[in-house]
C-alpha cells in the first residue's frame, strides 16, 4: 500500500491508494500488456456492468417476440439463459481477485488502515455500504477490494431474490458469495455460519435519489438493518463510496412515483439510464471506500422477546453520526470538499 499524497487540514483525514496483488508491478519492461489489463480491459469490464443491466432484462422482456419472429435464434437465447439461471454456481473465490484490475482505472482509495485496529477479526458485522447508486459496479469492486484488504473480513452479500432469475448476473452474484437478502437467511448467516454480511441499505429506494454530485443515504424509514444487528449482536460498519454516484445519470422518477413504487414492489429497478455520449458507458470516476467507526448494537433480545424501539432509535442516531463524521472527515481528500451528506 502507497499513500496518497495529501495534506491535512484541521479535521481532515487522508485517503490510501489500493494496489491490486494479482500483477503490482506489471510484467517488466511491458507496458503494453499492463496498459490493456488494467486500462483497456477495465473499462470494457465496467461497461459491459452497466450494459447488463439494460440487456439482459430487455431480453426476458422481448423473448416471447423474439421466439416469434426467429425461432431458431429465440430458443437459442432461451436455452442459453435457463442454463445460466438454473446452473449451480457457488462461491469462486479467484473470481473476487479478478476484479482487482478495476483499481487503477477508478483510483480506487480507502482509509481502511484507519479503522481496521478497531474491527475485531473474532466478531461479526454487517458492512453497510452507501449509496446503492443506478448501476452499483462499486458494489462488484468491493468483493476484490475488501477480498484485498483483509480477506478475514470477506463473507456475503445480501441481494434481492429477483437477481436469482436474472441470467448471467445471477451467476456472477453467486460466484462473488452473495445470498438471498430475507430477514431470515441474512440472520442465519450471521448467527448459526459465523459470516459477516455486505448489503446497501438504501435498497431499490436508493437507485431514484442517485444523481450526479448527489449524496444520499436513504435511512429515515428503514429500521431492519439496525433490529437485525440488535437480534445477531453483530455490530455496523458504515461505509461511504464516494463517486458511486457519479458513474450514471438518469431520468428523473422519484421515488414514491408510478415507476418507483412499482419498482419497489417488484424488487427490481425500472430506469432510463446513461453515461458518456448518451451510452450506458459510465462517467471517469474516482471510487474512495471512507469506513465510519463500527457501531456496536444494543444487548440483543432474548428468543421471542420484542426489540426495544428506543434502543433501536438510539442505535439508528449512532449508526448516522458515524457516518457523517466518516464522510465530513474524507469528503475533501476524496475530491468532494463542498459536498453535503442527505439523510432521507
Amino acid at each position: 500500500m502507497t499513500e496518497e499524497v495529501n495534506e491535512k487540514r484541521g479535521g481532515e483525514g487522508s485517503l490510501e491508494q489500493v494496489i491490486p496483488d494479482i500483477w503490482p508491478n506489471g510484467p517488466k519492461g511491458n507496458h503494453l500488456a499492463r496498459w490493456l489489463v488494467f486500462k483497456a480491459a477495465a473499462w470494457v469490464t465496467v461497461t459491459c456492468c452497466c450494459v447488463l443491466y439494460y440487456v439482459v432484462p430487455l431480453t426476458l422482456i422481448f423473448m416471447p417476440l423474439m421466439i416469434y419472429l426467429a425461432p431458431k435464434a429465440g430458443l437459442t437465447v432461451l436455452a442459453f439463459c435457463a442454463t445460466s439461471v438454473l446452473w449451480p454456481s457457488s462461491d469462486w473465490p479467484a473470481f473476487r481477485r479478478i476484479f482487482q484490475h478495476l483499481f487503477g482505472v477508478l483510483n480506487v482509495r480507502t482509509n481502511f488502515h484507519d479503522v481496521s485496529p478497531r474491527i475485531s477479526r473474532q466478531s461479526r458485522y454487517i458492512y453497510a455500504l452507501h449509496p446503492h447508486a443506478i448501476v452499483p459496479v462499486h458494489a462488484l469492486t468491493w468483493c476484490a477490494f475488501l477480498d484485498r484488504m483483509d480477506r478475514r473480513l470477506y463473507g456475503v452479500g445480501g441481494m434481492a431474490n429477483a437477481i436469482y432469475f436474472v441470467p448471467i448476473i445471477c451467476n456472477i452474484f453467486r460466484w462473488l458469495s452473495n445470498i438471498s437478502a430475507s430477514y431470515k437467511t441474512l440472520k442465519k448467516a450471521i448467527t448459526k455460519d459465523k459470516k459477516n454480511v455486505l448489503l446497501l441499505p438504501d435498497g431499490i429506494a436508493g437507485i431514484y435519489y442517485s444523481r450526479p454530485g448527489v449524496h444520499t443515504a436513504v435511512l429515515k424509514k428503514r429500521r431492519g438493518l439496525f433490529r437485525l444487528a440488535t437480534e445477531t449482536g453483530a455490530s455496523i460498519l458504515p461505509v461511504y463510496c464516494f463517486g458511486a454516484s457519479d458513474m450514471l445519470d438518469q431520468a428523473v422518477f422519484d421515488c414514491d412515483s408510478f415507476v418507483g413504487r412499482v419498482s419497489r414492489k417488484f424488487k427490481v429497478s425500472f430506469t432510463v439510464y446513461w453515461g458518456q455520449f448518451g451510452l450506458p458507458i459510465p462517467f471517469p470516476v474516482s471510487l474512495s471506500y471512507v469506513f465510519g467507526e463500527p457501531v456496536a448494537p444494543p444487548k440483543a433480545a432474548r428468543e421471542g422477546e420484542e426489540v426495544d424501539k428506543k434502543a433501536i432509535e438510539d442505535f439508528y442516531d449512532r449508526y448516522v453520526a458515524s457516518l457523517r463524521n466518516a464522510f465530513d472527515k474524507y469528503k475533501a481528500a476524496a475530491g468532494y470538499p463542498h459536498a453535503e451528506l442527505q439523510v432521507v
